[in-house]
């Protein structure tokens, strides 16, 4: 009887361990570069879909606003899940919380997104920016565009 309890507490401590390894936390660190100078803040979103990219800080999962030392700034996003993300990065040199534009729609702050595929004439897509985390931390550097 002593056996059977053991073996039934095995094996539901390999079931928890089996459980926690499908739902892995990892780190997504962000690197951006290139800002022009280190007036106000970088905002930077994580998004998990391509609703509200690259624009939205309320549908991107998670936000983090930074401050930019030497022209740069790195952020990490913690306990992210194993799939798809995109980040877009906004160089909020008024300290706003929005990207600010011209009369035309052309933004006057500096913008980025993973990948950095901007396209000349839009604003940068989920598609394009898209990146995977799977089996290990992840790194994406960005550079901004003015």
């Amino acid at each position: 009887m002593k056996i059977l309890k053991s073996l039934a507490v095995l094996i539901a401590l390999g079931a928890l361990v089996s459980f926690h390894s499908n739902t892995a936390d990892y780190k997504v660190t962000v690197v951006v570069n290139g800002f022009k100078n280190s007036n106000g803040n970088c905002i930077i979103n994580l998004y998990n879909k391509s609703e509200g990219f690259p624009n939205s800080n309320k549908l991107a999962i998670k936000t983090i606003t930074s401050k930019i030392k030497n022209n740069s700034a790195q952020i990490v996003f913690d306990n992210i899940e194993p799939g798809t993300y995109a980040v877009s990065i906004l160089h909020d040199a008024n300290s706003d919380g929005v990207m600010n534009k011209n009369m035309f729609g052309i933004p006057k702050e500096g913008y980025g997104a993973s990948n950095n595929i901007i396209p000349p004439l839009s604003s940068p897509n989920f598609q394009d920016s898209k990146f995977e985390v799977s089996n290990q931390d992840k790194t994406v550097v960005i550079k901004v565009r003015y």
